[in-house]
Order: structure tokens, then C-alpha cells, then sequence
């Protein structure tokens, strides 16, 4: 097994992971290439339905207590098979074109702690054109930490591939029942990750949908946000703080431009 593409799940409509899988399904992978695990986090309707309209795919559904989106991607990473990991978001979707497979066979030849790739913010959903194809183009192997030092990283988990024997060594998880929590995880994997390729493969669609955790705006949601955003500092300044004398020059600058990008 190559590749384990994780999907955390809360009570999401029916159409709208049948919409994320059917991205995934459609890029018609060898099926001994890849796994899908859905992550239901205590939803009140688990998506049972899964097993019976999916009864050929390599899709698994574990069922969790809610303990938010961080748990039930821990819970994924525990039970991937797969050499490398990519996190996908239940109301989003794949690109349907010829990316993927062109960075699988990069993973393969290469075999880097992290892969990057690109995506696209979709505010209305468009159908996968089975006919888009890409010619993708690769950059030099760098680390992680130089990635963070020169860019302003982005928290999003779903725009890389990431090597599961990397997060398994260094204990890399999820911070359970906050926001933010891909901001500190991201962090930290790239402080860790020696070797780093990035692409031009646009692979991921970020669907805006107004009732998401992200866009939601009551006065409760940005609270906690805020008061989760501090949480997250606090932990990268004393995870900054207990590393700082094994860090070299590049993963010290990293971890200070990640915080003073925070913070601003």
C-alpha cells in the first residue's frame, strides 16, 4: 500500500462526501496503490451508507467519539497502511487530470518526507473534467524547515503528501478539541522533515461552503477561535523553546518566522 488518503467526517450531508469520494475514485488509481480512510467523529447519523454504495473501492469507515477534526485525523494516522499520507477534507475534492499518479511516481523515485502541491479555491463546486491534464513540473529537494524559513507556510494539511514513517518517529499528532490545530501540526512537521519537494500539480480543491467551521461566524465560533489561535502559540513558542538547542541556524529562523507570522 502507497498511499492513505485520510477524510475526517462531522455530520456532513450525504451528497457532499459522495462528492469528495467520487473526486478521489475518479482519478482511477491501481486499487492496491492506494487506501481511503473516513474518520466519522461522532456524527448523528455515522455514513454507513459508505460500505454498501462503495462495495469495490478501498474505502474504510471508522466510527470515533466527537473529539473535532485533529482526533479523528490522529485516529487516521494510526490506522494508515500506507508508505505516505494525504489529508483530504470531506467537503472538498480532488482534481480529476493526471497530477496525482505524476507525484506518486515522484514519491516513488524520490521518496521525500514531504511533497507539495498546489490548490485551487473554489467558491461555487464545478464538476471534474476527466479530460484536464497537466505536464507537472518538480523543484529542487530542500527541507522543511528551509520550505518555512523563506515562505509564509501555510497551515493547510491537505496541500502535501507526507511520509506516515515521519510523523509515526517523531510522535507527530494532532492537538485534540481545538482550532488551528493544522497551524502547530504543519509547524512542527516541517521543523522535522529533512527533505521536501514542492510542485506546480494543482491536486486540491478548497470548497467554500458557508456552514463550514472556517466561514462560520457566531460570537461563540470566534471566541473560541481567537482563544484556540493563542493556545497554538503558546505551544509553537514552547515547542520552539524546548528545541532550540538541537535546532540548527535554518530550523531556529523557521520556527521564528512561523511565530511572527501568527501572531501578525
Amino acid at each position: 500500500m502507497f498511499l492513505s488518503i485520510i477524510i475526517p467526517h462531522y455530520n456532513l450531508s450525504e451528497p457532499l462526501l459522495k462528492r469528495c469520494l467520487d473526486s478521489i475514485l475518479a482519478i482511477e488509481l491501481p486499487a492496491e496503490q492506494y487506501e481511503i480512510i473516513v474518520v466519522d467523529d461522532g456524527s448523528d447519523t455515522p455514513p454507513r451508507w459508505i460500505t454498501e454504495t462503495y462495495t469495490t473501492a478501498n474505502i474504510k469507515l471508522i466510527e470515533s467519539e466527537h473529539n473535532c477534526q485533529g482526533a479523528a485525523r490522529n485516529i487516521g494516522i494510526e490506522a494508515a497502511k500506507g508508505r505516505y499520507i494525504q489529508f483530504v477534507d470531506a467537503d472538498d475534492t480532488l482534481q480529476c487530470n493526471n497530477a496525482i499518479p505524476q507525484c506518486i511516481n515522484k514519491l516513488q523515485q524520490e521518496r521525500p518526507d514531504l511533497l507539495r502541491f498546489k490548490y485551487r479555491v473554489c467558491p461555487k463546486y464545478k464538476a471534474p473534467n476527466k479530460k484536464c491534464e497537466q505536464q507537472v513540473t518538480f523543484g529542487n529537494t530542500i527541507s522543511g524547515a528551509a520550505y518555512t524559513a523563506n515562505n509564509n507556510l501555510p497551515a493547510n494539511v491537505w496541500c502535501y503528501f507526507v511520509k506516515a514513517e515521519l510523523l509515526k518517529r517523531k510522535n507527530i499528532r494532532f492537538t485534540h478539541g481545538i482550532f488551528h490545530e493544522d497551524e502547530e501540526f504543519s509547524t512542527i512537521l516541517h521543523y522535522h522533515a529533512q527533505t521536501l519537494v514542492e510542485c506546480d500539480a494543482d491536486i486540491y480543491n478548497y470548497c467554500i461552503r458557508k456552514s463550514s467551521t472556517i466561514t462560520a461566524r457566531s460570537a461563540a465560533n470566534v471566541e473560541k477561535r481567537l482563544t484556540d489561535r493563542m493556545t497554538v502559540l503558546e505551544r509553537l513558542a514552547t515547542f520552539r523553546a524546548t528545541t532550540v538547542t538541537q535546532s540548527n541556524s535554518i530550523q531556529k529562523k523557521a520556527l521564528q518566522r512561523k511565530l511572527t507570522t501568527l501572531v501578525v
